[in-house]
């Protein structure tokens, strides 16, 4: 799974890196309001509506997120929160991890699990679980 997840990160870093096309069938950002941005500066919704403006992003919350169907092969989602994950959508990031792209913005991906909590968000203490998960 390693080589599988470096794969997809890689061949997307050094695509936008040389401004290679990758064929991405669509851009999927996850965003809530009030989601912690950890070890990353916050990145407003109207900063990432004009990054990923030509590829005509779908924002998504954590309900939506959590739908195993949201993504398909050849997606990426974009999770722009830093070392913040949201756990309660490991299993769909987890399954995007092996049918399509991922783009982390800032931060160590997969180090915060940060869980809903009623209206607001609870944070995890640091630890490598997910990342040693997929074997990073």
């Amino acid at each position: 799974m390693k080589k599988h997840f470096l794969k997809h990160i890689s061949f997307l870093i050094v695509s936008l890196l040389i401004g290679t096309t990758i064929t991405i069938s669509k851009t999927v950002i996850f965003f809530e309001k009030d989601f912690p941005t950890i070890e990353n500066s916050k990145i407003s919704r109207q900063s990432l509506e004009k990054a990923f403006s030509s590829a005509n992003p779908r924002f998504v919350n954590l309900s939506d997120l959590q739908k195993k169907k949201i993504l398909t092969a050849g997606d990426l989602l974009v999770l722009p929160y830093g070392s913040a994950l949201p756990v309660d959508a490991w299993e769909t990031i987890n399954l995007q991890l092996n049918q399509g792209h991922l783009l982390v913005l800032g931060g160590r991906p997969f180090f915060i699990p940060v869980y809903r909590n009623g209206n607001g968000w609870r944070t995890d203490y640091p630890q490598n679980t997910y990342s040693r998960y997929l074997g990073i």
